[in-house]
């Protein structure tokens, strides 16, 4: 057990500099749901912190870690007061400031002044965040608003920034543009499913026609950014007026759902409009919550979309053509039934043809510092790797994950919520967008307007970040697939 900020109470300078940075980092909520569990925790009495993995840390240390970020690929390096999610991050050290991209202005002169922040430790509530579970941790307050974060005062006024330019993926705008146009143009015309039903109709041409729902990952481009391409060129922009962004909330623990507060969304390419008016009415007929500034900038399974978004508006329409508008869309860790209701709601936007559909989600996170290990050779029962040693030549770890996915992907081909959820629940595979797919499954289900076969999802592309061989190894999957309304 190692102290940070000195033993006993930190002082009033490291203090000072928290309370300075706060409006500069995350707010960090770490959940007891699966995979996920805190990895600072803050003692009883303010300023005092321990780490439960962490060599002892000195002031210079801390301060280093409040005041910088760097986020890469899939680990997530972040900190708020003293909180992280251990299994997004493998080591925690001194990164660079993050830079913020050259075309766009500081976030001064993007929205509205935030009111004043500061950091405090909550020894057993977490006031900031009701919603959120498990044990104490750090969190970010406001002095002007005792409660729960409120939405910023104007949805037309305000611009998210592009929070993870520059480390997960580029802020030069010539150089972002140019890496989607090779992975798009590396992308064939023409190509088989990878899905066990789909591979049996044949090849598919891409982009396919009428296909207005993909499904992309969201990790760090030098990771993800080619498999992504497969998804955003095969789907169908000529009639787009509106496309629904669905991800997962990897640190804001809720179970619904959240729309955001802003009226536009910033990229390196360009700013994307929001659909105020529908966030505004599906916020208040769905029960959706609203994602305060440090929410909505701390998550990247949307944002990590919005180059892509943007890159495939410019190549479909015209700069003085109206650009469809953004309905971005968070999904906590929903209840079967939450993602029934979730989807009842949704489904009447799916027969409009000019309704788009993107759920962002990364498939299998293997490893240990993921917590699932989960083997199964061929003809043999599951297990849960303790030891390599157990592992047969025959057959190594990076086999066992895919057949996991291939089932996964087979699940969703399958078009059935129940068939997806079951699937997930006996193998344990760590889809992190498995609740934005079971929402916009149980959408196509409860959807009377569709034809026979319409909505159901085609995967086309897979690849993983590395073949893992012993438990020391790590690794994450990216599928991409369409669904042809």
């Amino acid at each position: 057990m190692a102290w940070l900020g000195g033993v006993g109470e930190a002082d009033d300078e490291m203090w000072r500099l928290a309370r300075k940075v706060a409006r500069r980092v995350y707010a960090v909520v770490a959940s007891r749901r699966k995979g996920i569990a805190p990895y600072f925790q803050p003692a009883q009495r303010r300023g005092r912190f321990h780490c439960d993995s962490t060599p002892a840390t000195s002031n210079r240390r801390l301060v280093d870690l409040l005041c910088h970020r760097r986020i890469q690929g899939h680990r997530h390096y972040i900190i708020c007061g003293t909180t992280l999610c251990r299994p997004l991050i493998q080591s925690v050290a001194p990164q660079s400031k993050p830079r913020l991209s050259p075309q766009l202005p500081h976030r001064a002169q993007l929205r509205n002044p935030a009111p004043q922040i500061t950091a405090w430790a909550s020894p057993s509530t977490n006031k900031a965040f009701p919603n959120a579970t498990g044990q104490d941790h750090s969190y970010i307050r406001s002095t002007s608003h005792r409660s729960s974060p409120s939405p910023l005062p104007s949805l037309a006024m305000t611009t998210r920034v592009a929070s993870h330019a520059g480390s997960w993926y580029a802020d030069s705008k010539s150089k972002l543009s140019g890496q989607l146009d090779d992975w798009l143009d590396a992308v064939p015309p023409q190509t088989i499913p990878i899905g066990t039903a789909s591979a049996r109709q044949g090849p598919v041409s891409i982009p396919a026609q009428g296909a207005r729902a993909i499904i992309a990952p969201h990790a760090g481009y030098a990771y993800s950014g080619p498999a992504a391409a497969w998804a955003y060129k095969s789907m169908d922009w000529s009639n787009a007026k509106r496309i629904f962004l669905l991800g997962p909330s990897h640190h804001y623990y809720l179970t619904g759902a959240a729309t955001t507060s802003h009226g536009y969304y910033a990229t390196p390419l360009g700013a994307l409009k929001i659909d105020t008016q529908l966030t505004n009415e599906i916020a208040k007929e769905w029960g959706l919550e609203r994602m305060n500034q440090d929410v909505d900038e701390a998550e990247h399974s949307l944002e990590m979309h919005l180059p892509y978004i943007y890159k495939m508006l410019s190549l479909n329409f015209k700069p003085d053509q109206p650009w469809p508008l953004l309905v971005p869309i968070m999904v906590g860790n929903t209840s079967p039934s939450t993602e029934q209701k979730l989807g009842s709601l949704l489904s009447p936007h799916l027969p409009d043809p000019s309704n788009l559909f993107i759920i962002s989600s990364d498939f299998c996170h293997w490893g240990s510092r993921f917590r699932y290990t989960y083997y199964q050779a061929p003809n043999h029962s599951p297990q849960i790797l303790r030891s390599s040693s157990s592992v047969p030549k025959s057959y190594p770890i990076h086999e066992s994950i895919a057949a996991v996915d291939k089932q996964s992907m087979d699940a969703v081909e399958s078009g059935s919520h129940n068939e997806f959820l079951k699937q997930v629940e006996e193998t344990g595979n760590t889809v992190c967008g498995r609740h934005p797919i079971g929402v916009l499954m149980a959408a196509v289900e409860a959807c009377e307007g569709l034809e026979g076969g319409a909505g159901m999802f085609r995967f086309v592309r897979y690849e993983r970040s590395s073949l893992v061989e012993s438990l020391r190894d790590s690794s994450v999957s990216y599928c991409s697939a369409f669904a042809v309304f």
